[in-house]
């Protein structure tokens, strides 16, 4: 017997945890409650862009195609991973001027903008002095750009939980859009090409750790295109719960 681990479900249920711990600051009364729902916000982010990531991979590595020739299609953007996947499998083409494929192009730039920093200013006004017990701080106002079609900040100090949520959704959508949409895939082919999995012999079961369904189960519809089945083994007020898990992107 022997185990394979893929982290796809692992990234989604980081996106969500970090999402909810982002939430979580925005009726916080400290001084701090700000940069630790930036801190989530940030994390969150990543990894839905990571989760995309993981995703294309996955399909470049089930293709039957030589190692070299992985090798070079591994240097490919992530769109063109997933459009050369459907094109080889003869499915229909990505469609590059889709929205859905816009927030993608958008996420992998918010990635690129960590890896590739580049120097660039904006305005800043120092908008007074303020005192506490300990401290003298100076507020100050940022200006900001957002991306057009994502609808977040460009700049990640002003990632809030709002930012991951429209983040993770985006990734859910294209995703669906893809597997459900363009390859005509059924949910259990997708959570078999996605999932860790334990190899027993020519058999290969699906293998996802109790907690990452208790995040996974949060997503609701938008994550039906790689379905998770709750396991039987969980006692019923157990599964119960797994349902009413909030919050869920299924607006």
């Amino acid at each position: 017997m022997q185990f394979e681990h893929t982290g796809f479900f692992d990234l989604i249920a980081d996106a969500l945890f970090h999402y909810r711990e982002a939430s979580a600051c925005r009726d916080a009364k400290d001084l701090h409650a700000s940069y630790r729902a930036n801190r989530h916000a940030r994390t969150s982010i990543l990894a839905s862009i990571f989760s995309v990531e993981c995703a294309a991979n996955c399909l470049i590595e089930a293709l039957d195609v030589s190692k070299p020739l992985k090798q070079e299609i591994d240097k490919l953007n992530v769109l063109a991973k997933f459009d050369l996947y459907a094109v080889r499998t003869d499915s229909a083409q990505v469609d590059r001027s889709d929205a859905r494929c816009g927030r993608i192009v958008e996420l992998v730039q918010a990635r690129n903008a960590f890896v590739h920093p580049r120097r660039k200013r904006t305005k800043l006004e120092v908008e007074g002095l303020a005192e506490t017990e300990a401290d003298h701080m100076i507020g100050v106002s940022i200006e900001g750009e957002l991306y057009p079609a994502l609808g977040i900040p460009i700049w990640p100090v002003f990632w809030i939980d709002s930012s991951a949520e429209k983040a993770l959704t985006a990734s859910c959508d294209f995703l669906s859009w893809y597997f459900t949409d363009l390859l005509k895939w059924e949910p259990a082919r997708v959570f078999g090409l996605l999932a860790s999995r334990m190899v027993v012999g020519d058999h290969e079961v699906g293998a996802v750790f109790e907690e990452i369904y208790d995040e996974i189960r949060t997503v609701g519809r938008k994550f039906n295109f790689a379905y998770l089945h709750v396991p039987e083994a969980l006692e019923p007020a157990r599964r119960e719960t797994l349902y009413r898990r909030v919050p869920k992107f299924d607006e």
